[in-house]
């Protein structure tokens, strides 16, 4: 503290490291539950395109969580230089990769029967 009171900088700076992992896990957290509720949403009878099209948008939904949550890692890294918020954004990436759409995790989170998915399996 300083002596008239107030928060010293290097001080103010130390928030990040609380404040970037909290936004990456409710962000992330946020568009993980949005995401199952479209699942539990979308009509089983529904053709393959639909189904394609909420799981498109749930993977965008999700990576745009992640890259915005790797970015705000990075900026932060680059305001403070503490080496903790780039190990952040580095995990945030391989969360990313984890994440790419598959084939086998759009069968498994679609529920789709055997005629779509030997259709998808056709499909490049």
């Amino acid at each position: 503290m300083q002596v008239n009171g107030g928060v010293e900088p290097r001080t103010m700076l130390n928030i990040f490291e609380l404040l970037v992992p909290v936004m990456a896990i409710a962000s992330f957290a946020a568009a993980y539950y949005v995401g199952k509720n479209r699942y539990k949403k979308l009509n089983s009878s529904a053709n393959l395109i639909d189904k394609m099209n909420v799981y498109r948008g749930n993977n965008l939904l999700i990576w745009s969580s992640l890259t915005g949550s790797a970015f705000f890692a990075g900026i932060s890294f680059y305001i403070t230089g503490q080496n903790n918020l780039l190990l952040y954004g580095l995990m945030t990436g391989v969360m990313l990769l984890y994440f790419r759409p598959l084939k086998s995790r759009a069968k498994e989170e679609l529920n789709l029967n055997e005629k779509e998915s030997d259709l998808l399996d056709q499909t490049v």
